[in-house]
């Protein structure tokens, strides 16, 4: 019997083919995973075998031997690793973390995954820590490849502008993470206070939308200042750091979160920071990933920096508008758009009962706001608006209404 492999490569990437060695070797398959896979995530392991085939056995390849696959995930290599076939000739082992199953898979790179007749390669209940190439092409067997990535963390926090008012009782975090399903937020206020939380990302693209409470967890509200804003996911070894904790505990992330809340009183922002990250991404050997953001906690504001034509809006300050004509009035706030309407209503002026209220509750990230009106048929004269926000009248001016002839300049 001749085995032959197959190596191509392109664009720095190799690809594997092995043809099979006789009809007996398409009646095993292994159908997911394939494609990219990232370390730390956990996938369903499954495929199919004929009516003869009662148990599979998977295995790991690159280049070399095939290696066996903790599939029961008891830390050891042996017969129990098997997985049995049921009626329809459908064979899975769900939520396996592959690069927990076989450290060699947690290191990014090019591997096949095979999967064998377990009959065929064990013998009195055991199964072989490792497979020759040769000796596999020859057994009952399928394969597919698999490309192992580094994980990925990706993500901010949402603000405006770098600040979040405090009317709000929490902060979003939204991103994306590829591999490890479980993440540590940390908050650091400008008293050194903690507020922590934990995310579990769904399944899927790995994408998470989560509101952190902005309070400890004694229930107290972060003070007001910068806050220090951190995600943390753990790398290979499921262990922040180098995977132990100054009072040698296992560094898992609630034992993280509880290490870095039980501080000293006397220690102010920046050393619980450095608390944090001395036992994470700045430990030597760390392959830990991290989102390290800042952000200003203050009170809400909006204002009023800008009323002029529309045909000539542009530099802020408050011009006169010639009736007739449409006129922007633009501002700034630190509130999150969508959460918060801000409303622009005529207080005095001539025409101020025909003056519409202008409401918007979409602006930009940078907390840049702004409203239209057609000016038509209100009367000349000086008018006094005023902006309202998060339920509070946060800024008032006036500007002029000009007769329609009149140059435009600025009060």
């Amino acid at each position: 019997m001749v085995a032959l492999v197959l190596t191509v490569t392109t664009g720095g990437v190799t690809a594997f083919w092995t043809p099979t060695a006789g009809a007996s070797h398409q009646t095993i398959a292994i159908s997911s995973p394939e494609g990219a896979y990232f370390v730390g995530q956990a996938v369903n392991l499954s495929g199919t075998a004929n009516e003869s085939v009662a148990e599979v056995a998977v295995y790991a390849q690159s280049g070399g031997d095939w290696q066996l696959l903790d599939v029961n995930q008891n830390g050891q290599f042996g017969a129990d690793d098997a997985v049995a076939v049921d009626e329809s000739g459908n064979w899975s082992v769900r939520n396996l973390v592959l690069s927990n199953a076989n450290r060699m898979l947690s290191y990014p790179g090019n591997y096949r995954l095979g999967v064998v007749n377990a009959s065929a390669v064990g013998g009195n209940d055991s199964l072989p820590a490792s497979i020759a190439p040769e000796q596999f092409v020859e057994t009952e067997s399928g394969q597919t490849l698999v490309r192992v990535n580094r994980a990925r963390l990706r993500g901010s926090f949402r603000t405006t502008d770098g600040q979040l008012a405090t009317s709000t009782a929490e902060v979003t975090v939204r991103g994306t993470a590829r591999g490890g399903r479980d993440l540590l937020v940390l908050l650091v206020d400008s008293r050194g206070r903690v507020a922590t939380d934990r995310i579990q990302v769904p399944r899927g693209n790995g994408s998470f939308d989560v509101d952190v409470p902005l309070r400890t967890d004694d229930g107290q509200i972060l003070a007001e200042g910068p806050v220090r804003a951190y995600v943390l996911a753990l790398g290979r070894d499921d262990r922040a750091g180098d995977g132990r904790l100054p009072d040698g505990t296992n560094a898992t992330l609630d034992a993280l979160a509880a290490y870095v809340g039980d501080h000293p009183a006397r220690l102010d922002a920046e050393q619980v920071s450095e608390r944090f990250l001395g036992q994470t991404t700045e430990e030597s050997g760390s392959d830990d990933l991290l989102i390290s953001e800042q952000f200003e906690y203050v009170e809400p504001t909006t204002r009023i920096t800008t009323v002029a034509q529309e045909s000539q809006f542009g530099p802020e300050g408050i011009y006169g508008i010639p009736t007739g004509e449409r006129m922007v009035v633009a501002g700034h706030t630190n509130l999150l758009p969508d959460d918060n309407t801000i409303r622009v209503a005529a207080i005095d002026g001539p025409s101020a009962s025909r003056f519409p209220d202008l409401w918007t509750h979409d602006w930009n990230a940078d907390g840049t706001w702004s409203v239209s009106l057609d000016t038509t048929g209100l009367e000349p004269g000086v008018y006094t608006l005023t902006v309202e926000a998060d339920g509070e009248t946060d800024d008032t001016v006036s500007f002029r209404l000009l007769p329609s002839s009149t140059n435009v300049t600025a009060d």
